[in-house]
């Protein structure tokens, strides 16, 4: 067994069947798929009953595990033989080429640890939004959804996701960049569609005005020396980050401080857009319409 696949999921028996079927399209066989529900009902055990794949098993939690644990349980029972770990959230999909191509890179180099790709942004209703590139630099690496790791990253190096935390897979990525080398294939092989947040999907999307803001910036206190040491632009986009996370828990007041300081670090327009943003019209904060219409603007600027 090569890859194993963890699927976490909650209450969303249809787009997580999708999700399965876009692995079991891979070209690549070697694989097995872990659908692990979080959920209190039977809807997606009967929706994985009509699979009929022995490489797909389905763990239906006893109690709840909530996001990050799913996933670090998922992991756990993966099959010992496996050499690597995949993360494809219930939402999403992989494009037939995914597993082939990034298990290809991590064959071929075996100081690559953590392998993703381009990817599709998509709607709901399946219309193109934007091309999603890779980061370029190792701060701003989110290794989750759409990643191929090698597992000895959580059973040798002991990286597991921090459930205290919100950004749980910018806090894996951060993690770890700084003990190994990871690549990106500038190719569109997977599909990330944008769905409205679901409590219970993940953490980075589940706060409201009630998350405390200690809650919300622990990721930034637990990482600010790594950081510092990145320099005034890592600075910036880590308190960028918290400022929009806090504007859209509705936490306008504290996330304006940190928009602030964003552009304090790094004289960005963008940084400053959004800080006149949170002055003038911070409901628009997490408004997928403003995402959609921002993204079209981009498309169209570069000709897509």
């Amino acid at each position: 067994m090569k890859v194993t696949v963890v699927i976490p999921t909650y209450n969303r028996p249809q787009l997580v069947l999708r999700a399965v079927r876009s692995v079991l399209n891979q070209t690549f066989r070697d694989f097995e798929v872990i659908v692990m529900d979080d959920s209190r009902n039977e809807d997606t055990a009967n929706a994985m009953k009509s699979i009929g794949d022995p490489r797909v098993r389905y763990v239906h939690n006893p109690v709840r595990l909530d996001f990050c644990e799913n996933k670090n349980t998922g992991v756990k029972k993966a099959d010992p033989s496996s050499a690597y770990i995949a993360f494809l959230d219930d939402d999403d999909e992989y494009l037939p080429g995914f597993l082939e191509r990034a298990v290809g890179v991590l064959e071929s180099d075996k100081e690559i640890f953590a392998v993703t790709t381009y990817a599709e942004f998509k709607t709901q209703e399946g219309k193109l939004i934007s091309i999603y590139p890779c980061e370029c630099e190792s701060w701003k690496v989110t290794m989750g959804n759409g990643w191929v790791l090698r597992k000895e990253i959580f059973l040798e190096d002991n990286i597991w996701y921090d459930k205290s935390l919100m950004s749980e897979d910018l806090d894996l990525g951060v993690a770890v960049a700084q003990r190994h080398a990871w690549k990106c294939i500038p190719e569109v092989l997977r599909i990330y569609y944008g769905y409205p947040a679901v409590k219970g999907t993940s953490h980075s999307t589940s706060f409201t005005k009630s998350t405390p803001t200690t809650e919300i910036t622990r990721f930034l206190e637990k990482n600010f020396e790594f950081y510092k040491k990145s320099g005034p632009r890592a600075l910036g986009w880590a308190h960028f980050l918290m400022g929009k996370m806090l504007c859209r828990a509705s936490q306008v007041k504290e996330g304006r401080r940190y928009l602030g300081k964003a552009f304090g670090y790094d004289h960005r327009i963008v940084y400053l857009f959004y800080y006149l943003l949170s002055v003038f019209l911070p409901q628009s904060f997490g408004n997928m319409r403003l995402v959609i219409l921002k993204n079209t603007f981009k498309n169209k600027i570069k000709g897509l």
